[in-house]
């Protein structure tokens, strides 16, 4: 899955085929790194301010979610909190 997208991210921002597969192999032939599948239940009847999962970095080239309500944040650049949509 992962080198799919790659090549199709690639391609969306004008590069050849292999530009970001190819940086993220750091050349290696073994893509093991590169996808990881996780799941954050929800926590059911939380108060607000509530932490399900602390403020961490995800290290993966990218990530793919599935919502179906609001929660995940993602920290800007100014050090804000924005909503991810779901």
């Amino acid at each position: 899955l992962c080198e799919p997208l790659l090549h199709a991210f690639a391609a969306l921002l004008g590069g050849e085929e292999e530009m970001l597969a190819r940086r993220c192999r750091g050349g290696r032939s073994d893509n093991t790194s590169l996808l990881r599948l996780l799941e954050y239940p929800p926590l059911e009847g939380a108060s607000e301010g509530t932490w399900g999962v602390s403020a961490h970095t995800d290290y993966e080239v990218f990530s793919l979610l599935h919502q179906d309500r609001p929660g995940l944040q993602l920290r800007g650049r100014g050090g804000g909190w924005l909503s991810a949509p779901h």
